[in-house]
């Protein structure tokens, strides 16, 4: 199997019949499905699906987007996840029984929980910490790893955002900028466009 560069695959049942099919980014940011036509013994991907879903990463911005899927069962239906070029975090669902069709974008232009941890970013989503709700785990180009545990109610499984006040100013600066919050949420990381930690308070 050769689909291109930075091929980045997921082993995951697809299509739901009891085996397990391939699912694929790349470089030029489509995801190559390949549905397993062979046994659980004896695997066989012989039928390359280019476009899955009608996905293209970071289309608006680069033609690299640099996809990194992972597909999901979020009480029954899938959604599909995927790191990009520009470290945006893109969902996508209407998975099921769509497999041929387009998938609708859940993130609607932004980042999932606008959480954004650095460039060329890569997903994963698992119960890490054994709660029952899915917590994200981001790796970047620099090689950092960052984790997110979710709040959220078992019944919807996302990642809930900071949604109270923070302040920013001046903005745009050259030298200093002042973070004002009602509430404290822990350590503040300064990075630059690749996720490198260039201040930390």
């Amino acid at each position: 199997i050769d689909i291109g560069n930075f091929a980045t695959p997921q082993l995951v049942d697809v299509n739901r019949d009891g085996l397990l099919d391939l699912i694929i980014g790349e470089q030029r940011g489509n995801i190559n499905y390949l549905p397993n036509t062979g046994s659980i013994n004896n695997a066989i991907f012989d039928t390359i699906i280019e476009n899955f879903g009608g996905i293209d990463i970071d289309n608006t911005i680069t033609s690299s987007g640099y996809s990194t899927p992972k597909l999901v069962d979020y009480n029954g239906s899938y959604h599909l996840f995927s790191g990009s070029y520009s470290g945006k975090i893109y969902e996508f669902n209407n998975i099921d029984n769509n497999l041929s069709g387009t998938f609708d974008s859940v993130s609607s232009g932004s980042n999932v929980g606008h959480i954004w941890e650095g460039g060329r970013s890569a997903v994963t989503l698992s119960d890490i910490n054994n709660d029952n709700l899915n917590d994200l785990i981001i790796g970047n180009y620099c090689g950092g790893i960052s984790l997110f545990s979710s709040d959220s109610s078992a019944s919807t499984n996302t990642i809930e955002p900071i949604t109270n006040n923070i302040e920013l100013y001046p903005n745009p600066t050259k030298d200093q900028i002042t973070i004002r919050t009602r509430e404290y949420y822990g350590d503040i990381y300064l990075t630059d466009i690749f996720g490198k930690v260039l201040k930390k308070e």
